[in-house]
């Protein structure tokens, strides 16, 4: 859960795209991804191996400890200050064709307000990644 308490999410690193080495961005980057894969191999749904396959390679990192459970702006900075000095090597695996960009996922029952103050917004800019919101609504306490 946030320090809010509005929510409960996460902020990742992911990259993904038609010909993307996910060993090439873990050397680039030097860091340790959570997930990884190629074109063509089977998707995975946990421990469970599905049917279908990936039309692009991916490369996925989470933050770790206690900023993985902070709210989203300390999760931003945590990963401003961690990609500022692969901020060449991101704008690289871009100008190759990858999508790259930092993904927040949340889950809450209730309004959820972000407040990302400018100077943030300006780190995570120089960085050249693009933002990718995702919110689960928890609607079933409000249903008939």
């Amino acid at each position: 859960m946030s320090d809010a308490g509005e929510y409960a999410g996460n902020v990742s690193l992911i990259i993904t795209g038609r010909s993307l080495d996910p060993a090439s961005v873990t050397r680039a980057l030097g860091l340790k991804p959570a997930q990884s894969w190629r074109v063509g191999e089977l998707k995975q749904a946990g421990n469970l191996q599905l049917k279908t396959r990936y039309q692009e390679g991916g490369w996925k990192c989470f933050l770790t400890g206690r900023a993985k459970r902070a709210g989203l702006d300390v999760q931003l900075k945590t990963w401003a200050s961690i990609l500022r000095p692969n901020t060449k090597s991101l704008r690289t695996l871009r100008s190759q064709g990858n999508y790259c960009r930092l993904v927040w996922f949340a889950a809450t029952d209730a309004t959820v307000s972000l407040v990302i103050p400018s100077e943030l917004q300006s780190d995570l800019a120089r960085l050249g990644l693009d933002w990718e919101i995702s919110i689960f609504a928890n609607v079933s306490k409000y249903a008939g």
